[in-house]
């Protein structure tokens, strides 16, 4: 009997002698109707989606290298009827997607967030934590220390922000799947850009002395800031 088991990066099973593991490969554009068809679309709507990717100007199609990423453009698409035609319009209506209008479309459904923060105030604290993250170097993937290094520092920057870490946390990976649990303690982004634009968001909010001071900052470290800029 042979068995296939799918994991996280660095799952317990993983080392178990007996399996073999293997990297999934990301997904293509050849992929997309196929996956697609799996989430009982019609045929109609595939080629409209796949068509609306493939043709958007914001480059969305890069950003779709695993099937989570694509599930949450279908859900954009479906919200919106239309691909954004700019990347951070995209990563705008993400967020509104995933957090309300998702929900919004189950009758008599109503989710509760783990952090009890609106859907406002948790949207800017995300931004001052993606901010925080990429002002200290951390990465796409955070441990449990370095999670709580930037939530903490986002709270001090965003007022009104009152909840628990685990809350938070809980919001943003399990609500909106914008990060993943990997491993034991782990979190990465769904995709560095999602944190990229965030942070880019986080500055454009910031009165003019951060302004300042970010600017100055980062045209000293142009290349690992050149996205958000």
């Amino acid at each position: 009997l042979q068995v296939i088991v799918s994991s996280r990066p660095d799952n317990e099973i993983q080392k178990l002698s007996k399996f073999n593991v293997v990297d999934i490969h990301p997904l293509g554009t050849e992929d997309y109707f196929p996956f697609l068809k799996k989430l009982s679309l019609d045929t109609d709507k595939i080629i409209a989606i796949v068509d609306a990717i493939t043709g958007s100007p914001s480059n969305v199609a890069s950003l779709i290298t695993t099937p989570l990423m694509l599930t949450l453009v279908v859900m954009v698409y479906q919200s919106e009827s239309q691909i954004p035609a700019e990347l951070p319009e995209f990563f705008e209506k993400l967020f509104y997607t995933v957090f309300t209008r998702h929900d919004k479309l189950k009758p008599t459904f109503e989710r509760q967030h783990y952090s009890s923060l609106s859907e406002k105030k948790l949207q800017e604290l995300f931004e001052a934590f993606c901010f925080m993250a990429m002002q200290a170097g951390h990465g796409r993937t955070l441990n449990s220390s370095q999670f709580s290094e930037a939530f903490e520092l986002a709270q001090d920057c965003v007022k009104g922000s009152s909840c628990t870490e685990d809350g938070f946390r809980k919001d943003i990976t399990k609500v909106s799947c914008l990060m993943l649990e990997e491993g034991f303690q782990d979190v990465t982004f769904l995709h560095k850009s999602i944190a990229e634009y965030h942070a880019a968001a986080f500055v454009k909010d910031s009165d003019d002395s951060f302004a300042k001071e970010f600017y100055e900052i980062a045209s000293d470290n142009w290349s690992y800031w050149k996205e958000c800029l």
